[in-house]
């Protein structure tokens, strides 16, 4: 596909309205979702103030001292949550490592779940930093989980929409994400210098593994899709909008009716820094990925693969240095 702008879905009209009013946004969501698996999501229903606290607080936790982020090393946790250092991940293969640095968290299940107690993969204990001048650890803390269940709110919704999208009951999906796999990921993007090299990127060129993304952004700029022409697209920051892109798993999901794209990172502004939270919206590790019975299996995909078998392999591959 060619665009000039990333396509908006705005849900006014949906909450506010009857059964016509929900066929006309399923209808949107699949033209969207075939064309370039990217949309902004406009009048979606968080708060501006928990989407404002949540970057917000992501500046504050980055401008921590490195000591009291490294403390936190996500490479020290079973599960991969934590502090991840800045140019540790190579998204686009052949190109530098990323110029980002991270912070983790999750849904954190007491031993007697029963994903626990089947010690499923990505699930545990979170880290969570300490007290310092200008930073309450307490309320960093209250801040993360409430946008972590925002997003997990918002994310039932719109695969209950997707799901409807491909013919399926709105509930198609409800089972494997009633105990979803939320992962909510705060990120920081230091500016990319005039003369930096071409391939030095804040996050190279990739697609997103898993189901859905939700993307919240400053108001920096930087992120770019890949268009069918082989331009970038500019996802120019939109004020109160989430951007929604679908991951590898919904291709596998949907015979590749629907797209997940490549993206990347190129934080321009100078002298600025940027920030962003994405949260990885999918099924629970065991889950177990085949077409659904609307769509035909694209070809060597046949098989189901678990969610978190998929996931595992993109890691190995990614953080291979």
């Amino acid at each position: 596909m060619t665009a000039e702008t990333l396509p908006i879905i705005d849900m006014a009209t949906y909450r506010a309205g009857g059964p016509e009013a929900k066929q006309a946004l399923i209808a949107e969501i699949a033209a969207k979702s075939r064309r370039l698996g990217f949309f902004y999501l406009i009048n979606h229903g968080i708060a501006d103030a928990l989407l404002a606290g949540q970057l917000e607080w992501g500046r504050r936790f980055f401008h921590l001292p490195m000591s009291q982020k490294q403390a936190l090393d996500f490479r020290n946790s079973p599960v991969r949550r934590g502090y991840e250092p800045m140019a540790l991940q190579t998204l686009q293969a052949g190109a530098q490592p990323d110029q980002k640095e991270a912070f983790s968290f999750g849904r954190e299940l007491g031993p007697d779940h029963w994903l626990s107690r089947q010690a499923a993969p990505f699930e545990g204990p979170n880290q969570w930093p300490a007290s310092a001048p200008d930073f309450d650890a307490a309320d960093f803390r209250a801040q993360m989980e409430a946008y972590r269940d925002a997003m997990i709110g918002l994310g039932r919704e719109i695969c209950g929409l997707l799901a409807a999208s491909l013919d399926l009951s709105d509930d198609y999906f409800a089972e494997a994400l009633a105990e979803p796999n939320a992962a909510v990921r705060v990120l920081h993007y230091p500016p990319r210098n005039a003369d930096a090299a071409a391939d030095r990127f804040g996050a190279g060129a990739h697609t997103d593994w898993g189901f859905i993304t939700i993307l919240l952004q400053d108001d920096c700029g930087g992120l770019e899709i890949e268009t069918a022409d082989g331009g970038w697209l500019k996802a120019a920051p939109v004020p109160g909008a989430l951007i929604i892109n679908l991951g590898d798993m919904v291709v596998r999901l949907t015979g590749g009716r629907y797209a997940s794209n490549i993206h990347r990172v190129l934080n321009t502004e100078p002298g600025r820094d940027r920030y962003s939270v994405a949260t990885f919206f999918n099924p629970h590790a065991f889950y177990s990925v085949e077409c659904v019975p609307t769509c035909t299996p694209l070809p060597g995909q046949s098989q189901p693969i678990t969610f978190a078998d998929h996931i595992n392999a993109m890691i190995e591959k990614t953080y291979a240095a």
